[in-house]
Order: C-alpha cells, then structure tokens, then sequence
C-alpha cells in the first residue's frame, strides 16, 4: 500500500527534515530556521553520499527549493515582490541544472550558500536597499555559467556547521555565516583549477 516507503534511505530522512526546517520557518514568520535547513542539507549530502537512494537526487531538490528558494523568498517579499519571485524562479532553475548537469563542481552559485547570504542580510536588519541588491546578486550568480568551488574538507565543513548552528541560538554569530558565504561567492576570482578544496 505505501510502498513509496521502501524508496527512502537512510540520507532521505534528513532531506525531509531539511524540507520541514523550511516549511516550519514559513508557517512560524521564523527565518532562523534557515539555519536548521542548512545542517540538515549538509548532513544529507554527507550521508547520500554512502546510501544514496533512487528518490535522494529528487527528493533533495524538493527541499533545498523549498528551504532555500521559497523560504527566503517569502521574507524577501516584504521588501520586493518582484525580486522575491525572480529569486523563487532562478532558484528553481538552478537546482533543476545541478540534478541535468551531474558534475564535480557548482555551476552558478548554490541555493544554500544564497540563502545563507540573504537571510543573515535580512535576520541582522541590513537596509532595504542592500537586502534588495544582494537578493537580486544572488538570484543572477545562481542562474550564471560562474564555476564553484565544491567544499570536501570535513574540518571547514565542521566549523561552518558549528557556526550555523550558533547563529540558530545567537543572532550575532549571523554576521560570521554572511561573511563566510560573501568569501565564498567571490572564491572564483581566486579559486583553485580544479574546483575542489
């Protein structure tokens, strides 16, 4: 009868709860559950890489759009509708060119590290305008031919999960996640050949 079951591996469940993170920041006007979103989504992609199931590559895609494309849109409305929808649909496409591409490296810049640009921006009351400008930025690196940088060293990994963690608890740490990603969107210029850390 629910046979869809027997499909979700162990790396699913966290893909789930990425996707609840999202939907539950939505429903409580909650954006630091932005954050929750993200560990899950590291976690998943740490486990999928072991058990990946035949759901896993969709089922993330659904999570990751809904946590870090239509979660962050929906607190950028306020400020711009229109860019706030512009930043839903390029988000959309960028997922649906990572599961077409299938390469080692990031063509145009994650969904995660966007939405862990813009909504440390907005959670630290950056003005209007800079909110504006770095949702839109995002929203075009996201649709761009620009190469990134596919983090593989654990102990950056565990740090940068140590500090969006933090930031769940304490606003502050919040500045250290957006400056980390503001590093990270401009790793190309600066970016090792073969796209690897």
């Amino acid at each position: 009868m629910f046979s869809i079951l027997r499909e979700v591996k162990f790396a699913d469940v966290f893909s789930l709860l990425n996707l609840f993170a999202g939907f539950y920041g939505i429903c409580t006007h909650n954006l630091s559950f932005v954050f929750v979103a993200a560990i899950f989504d590291g976690i998943d992609g740490i486990i999928a890489g072991k058990s990946a199931g035949k759901l896993g590559k969709e089922l993330d895609s659904l999570a990751d759009l809904t946590s870090f494309g239509v979660f962050p849109a929906f607190f950028i409305a306020p400020y711009n509708p229109a860019i706030a929808c512009f930043y839903a649909i390029t988000s959309a496409l960028r997922l649906a060119r990572f599961n077409v591409l299938g390469v080692e490296y990031f063509v145009g810049l994650p969904v995660t590290a966007s939405a862990l640009l813009v909504s440390p921006a907005i959670l630290l009351g950056f003005s209007n305008q800079l909110v504006c400008i770095l949702a839109l930025l995002s929203s075009l690196l996201m649709v761009s031919d620009i190469r990134y940088l596919r983090v593989k060293d654990y102990r950056l990994l565990t740090i940068g999960a140590a500090i969006i963690t933090a930031s769940f608890f304490i606003t502050d740490a919040a500045y250290a996640v957006f400056f980390a990603v503001v590093l990270y969107v401009l790793s190309p210029i600066w970016g090792k050949k073969e796209y690897v850390w």
